[in-house]
């Protein structure tokens, strides 16, 4: 599973695992150019952007489907 952020520094995305969510996977901080065009092809609204990866390489859920309580079911579904 990754996160994808958008904000201005990796300093903001640090805070925010301390203070409100671990998020205990890896997290992609994006800026400069690569910004763009990483949330038109993401398709990223809101950030931090959860994707789950399959050993494949497919996107297997994202968004809200790894958000608070749909996370533990959204990963049961896909982990047993």
């Amino acid at each position: 599973m990754i996160s994808i952020s958008l904000d201005r520094k990796p300093e903001n995305v640090q805070k925010f695992q301390q203070e409100k969510w671990k998020m205990p996977w890896m997290n992609v901080f994006v800026e400069g150019e690569t910004k763009e065009k990483v949330t038109k092809d993401f398709e990223v609204r809101e950030i931090p952007k959860p994707i789950l990866i399959g050993p494949d390489g497919v996107i297997l859920a994202e968004g809200r489907a790894l958000r608070g309580e749909m996370l533990e079911n959204t990963l049961t579904k896909y982990l047993h």
